[in-house]
């Protein structure tokens, strides 16, 4: 989850983080998985496009070992933003699952990262409506 030791025995201490599920909860979470996957390798999903109406902002760090780095950036890769194609794609190199979480000032990058690409966009053309 992360770098951080004291994050780590926080996780692993919380109640509410524990290691069981139920079947509905992992057939979901499986084929959202599988249409990510198919939607990053340029397939065709039903009820899913890779086109989207708004600006987007991924961010992922490279050390992440809770989610796939290679599959954020395939799927960001297909992504196509109508009209602005404005899209970014942040590697946090050697970060961990927890972005907010890591220390050595990568938790703080990504609050100014993301902060900062809030400010711009919330600045930016007509927000009484969604363009999804």
């Amino acid at each position: 989850m992360s770098h951080s030791a004291q994050v780590r025995k926080d996780w692993k201490d919380d109640p509410l983080c524990h290691d069981t599920g139920t079947f509905e909860g992992m057939t979901g979470m499986f084929q959202r998985a599988a249409d990510l996957d198919a939607l990053g390798h340029g397939k065709v999903v039903d009820g899913l496009s890779n086109e989207i109406g708004c600006p987007v902002w991924i961010g992922h760090g490279s050390g992440d070992k809770v989610t796939s780095f290679p599959a954020s950036e395939r799927v960001f890769g297909e992504l196509v933003v109508k009209e602005t194609g404005d899209k970014t794609f942040k590697n946090f190199e050697g970060a961990y699952h927890k972005l907010h979480a890591e220390p050595d000032g990568v938790g703080e990058e990504f609050a100014k990262e993301v902060g900062e690409w809030i400010v711009k966009h919330a600045s930016q053309g007509d927000h009484t409506k969604p363009k999804l």
